[in-house]
């Protein structure tokens, strides 16, 4: 007996099937909710730290707070460096983007670069877009072969869930498809 797409007969398979569903809605609200955790507590942070700073200043004097400023400056060096953009060097070339992930306030997209006649030199690069605090993509492998004359791609990596810097939640991701051509 069914009943629209829900199977009554095996009610554990349409449980199942409704939970499927909610799962990626769940997942892009989870990061949204992240997100503005992690803005709110730097907002807090910041106002702590102006609290510190005026004590700082009024305790110790202007040279103390001018040590204390570049300590904590020193611990944001790696974050103050930016990343290059890729770069695909060579001939008659093949780029393209192709979506991996989307969601309600981010996404996740492959920039890919191969020769026309041959994949042994493709190249491919994880590009993220949106509201990006509290989460990091650390990309393990980009991999692309072709297969019944269709470009696959594999990409695999972490998407590590962090909180004011340090990670909550490290989530193995791996993304396979067919490159639009």
């Amino acid at each position: 007996m069914k009943n629209g797409s829900i199977n009554l007969v095996n009610p554990d398979k349409a449980v199942h099937a409704g939970l499927l569903y909610f799962l990626p809605k769940i997942n892009d609200m989870l990061y949204l909710l992240l997100t503005l955790l992690n803005f709110g507590l730097l907002i807090w942070f910041i106002f702590i730290c102006f609290s510190v700073f005026k004590l700082v200043k009024e305790s110790m004097g202007i040279p103390a707070l001018i040590v204390f400023i570049l300590g904590c400056l020193s611990f944001t060096k790696e974050r103050l460096i930016n990343k290059e953009a890729p770069r695909y060097n060579g001939g008659d070339r093949t780029i393209g983007w192709q979506p991996l992930e989307s969601g309600i306030s981010h996404e996740i997209v492959l920039s890919y670069a191969y020769p026309k006649d041959t994949l042994d030199r493709a190249e491919g690069e994880i590009i993220q877009s949106g509201l990006m605090g509290g989460h990091q993509w650390e990309t393990t492998n980009v991999t692309f072969y072709e297969n019944e004359g269709k470009i696959h791609y594999l990409v695999s990596g972490t998407h590590n869930w962090k909180l004011l810097g340090l990670t909550l939640y490290n989530e193995p991701k791996q993304f396979t498809g067919v490159i639009k051509q």
